[in-house]
């Protein structure tokens, strides 16, 4: 509620329809009229849920509605003004296209490979090329916002029966060309390497899609583009359900129905990581950056078809539960999301703690400068990486270094490996069931950071828990009086400075019966004694509150960490009795 998520579309979304209830503001006005597909699209984001099953993934929240004309501009923007989330369920054509190029009034098949470079394969694919670069430019300018865009629905296009097409010549012209000379199905025989222009971006989160099979397991859908990209990098990232998708229509105002693509597994996504910057919000007072957004729902998607990542499914299918879990630990275990940056020629390390053997992972995320690309061959391999960051897990006591996925392009369907990654803005490395012990986390990077800038980055680590938090609190309480609470807080061990951020949240319950948490408000900040290995008590007075439920929470920061300490929970009570003084005699 009160957030806002941004739809670039073939056309404006339809805001007079009754599950927007005013919260579509329409961003251009190139398009006077409004658009089936980007209100379809607009439903699954935000839709109220009148029709309960058209409710969307935020649906509460606001939404500003774009054509895709002057699409990057835009962005760039709405970024500014502090968008953190937008939709793109469009994309470059590529390979077949069934349409109507050529405004004849007749639609029929097209092959746009250019024969001058390959008569098989359109090199679109898979390219790191201006669309990707331009996206990637917004992405690196703006940390906090995240594109979230569709892979396309090319594998396996053409189909039917087609008995004569349109391509291009080598001068560039259009010709109609025979059957016997067609070009083979995007993706050939395995699907792979159909996925073409901003999908292929290096800062973005491309969705692929899925639907169920007759045992109710998801599966990619029989459109879904696959990677890889041409450099070998992770797309799709992450994959949602896309078929027979029920939603908004623009026919009127209360009209629904069915559609599938990826661009309906998008805004299944877009909409519900809302869902987690609102949550980490009401959890820290802040939003998570891009990176750590990104990493975050790499990290805890839920693994499909081979172990590990691969070019069908991404890292797999989004699991909000586990993602929204997580989140939950970030206030007491920094290591949960831990953002950090790296300056050129530093080696970044943290010790972990691994209590019990069990699973252990470890994602690192960062937004990599855009890289031009001015080639137009088929499959260069050529690294898209400017800045190329490594992590490493060690272990302390045996001195085993643990490295991170990696996958070969050159065998898209073999299963990933562990190595060196030399081509994805995000490593992740899992130990199905680590010894119980200390580890190092490490992070570096190879050769020389673009312009001597230092390189943010995000680390999510699940498993284990940061092993050197400088102050440790083990008890605290409140006593509230009328109007009154008073917070007091021990503390077992100060090895360094700092000082503790005091946030107050009031807890109300709205009509749904649902707990509503009020956006953190900081009460105090009180510097730490900073004795090392010497507890010390502290006391804070949270004076005038009406009454009602309150949260304190107790986060200790410092110019390299923060996390909280502890959270205390107060009921204020109204006054037990009630008194009526009067002025006696009156006059």
């Amino acid at each position: 509620k009160g957030l806002l998520l941004g739809i670039w579309d073939g056309g404006h979304v339809l805001a007079e329809h009754r599950e927007f209830t005013g919260r579509v503001r329409i961003g251009d006005s190139s398009s006077p009229t409004s658009d089936d597909h980007a209100t379809h699209v607009a439903g699954t984001l935000i839709a109220s849920g009148l029709s309960f099953d058209a409710r969307g993934m935020a649906y509460e929240a606001n939404l500003s509605s774009y054509d895709w004309d002057a699409d990057v501009t835009e962005m760039e923007r709405e970024a500014r003004n502090g968008l953190l989330l937008s939709n793109h369920s469009y994309g470059e054509i590529a390979g077949w296209y069934y349409g109507d190029l050529e405004d004849t009034g007749m639609d029929q098949w097209y092959w746009l490979g250019d024969p001058t470079i390959s008569r098989t394969e359109d090199h679109v694919f898979g390219r790191y090329g201006e669309y990707a670069f331009l996206y990637d430019g917004v992405a690196y300018s703006h940390p906090h916002y995240l594109p979230v865009v569709a892979a396309g629905n090319d594998r396996g296009e053409p189909y039917g029966l087609v008995t004569s097409y349109r391509g291009l010549d080598a001068q560039g012209n259009w010709q109609t060309y025979d059957v016997t000379s067609r070009p083979p199905p995007d993706g050939g025989t395995d699907g792979f390497d159909t996925i073409a222009g901003s999908a292929t971006a290096k800062n973005i989160l491309t969705v692929g899609s899925v639907g169920l099979d007759r045992n109710g397991n998801p599966v990619p859908s029989s459109f879904s583009s696959y990677g890889p990209t041409d450099d070998g990098r992770i797309k799709p990232d992450i994959v949602g359900y896309g078929e027979r998708v029920y939603s908004t229509r623009s026919l009127s105002s209360d009209s629904y129905g069915t559609k599938s693509g990826t661009s309906m597994a998008t805004p299944n996504i877009t909409g519900s990581l809302l869902l987690l910057q609102q949550y980490h919000f009401l959890l820290t007072g802040r939003y998570m950056t891009a990176a750590s957004l990104k990493g975050l729902v790499l990290h805890t998607a839920r693994d499909l078809d081979t172990p590990g990542p691969d070019y069908k499914t991404g890292w797999g299918l989004l699991d909000m539960e586990t993602a929204a879990r997580v989140l939950s630990d970030v206030r007491a275990n920094p290591l949960a999301v831990l953002e950090s940056e790296l300056a050129d020629g530093e080696r970044f390390s943290r010790t972990a703690t691994v209590s019990a053997g069990g699973p252990v992972r470890v994602t690192l995320s960062w937004t990599d400068p855009a890289k031009r690309q001015n080639s137009a061959i088929l499959d260069d391999p050529t690294p898209q990486l400017v800045n190329d960051l490594d992590v490493r897990l060690v272990n302390q006591r045996t001195g085993d270094v643990y490295r991170p996925y990696t996958l070969d392009p050159r065998n898209p369907s073999q299963p990933a490996s562990v190595g060196d990654n030399t081509v994805d803005p995000i490593e992740q490395i899992f130990l199905p069931d680590a010894p119980a012990g200390s580890y190092s986390i490490e992070v570096t990077h190879k050769g020389r950071l673009a312009g001597n800038i230092p390189q943010p980055f995000s680390l999510i680590v699940t498993g284990a828990t940061d092993a050197t938090l400088p102050v440790i609190v083990f008890q605290s309480g409140t006593e509230a009086s009328v109007d009154e609470v008073k917070v007091q807080w021990q503390t077992s061990i100060e090895r360094s400075p700092g000082q503790f951020r005091i946030e107050r949240i009031a807890v109300t319950i709205d009509p749904r019966g649902n707990t509503v948490l009020s956006a953190p408000e900081v009460v105090a900040r009180i510097a730490t004694e900073g004795t090392p290995q010497e507890g010390r008590s502290y006391e804070f007075s949270d004076e005038r509150l009406l009454a009602g439920k309150y949260l304190h929470r107790i986060y200790y920061e410092s110019p390299e960490i923060q996390y909280l300490a502890a959270e205390v929970e107060t009921q204020v009570l109204p006054p037990s009795e009630l008194g009526v003084l009067y002025s006696y005699p009156n006059p």
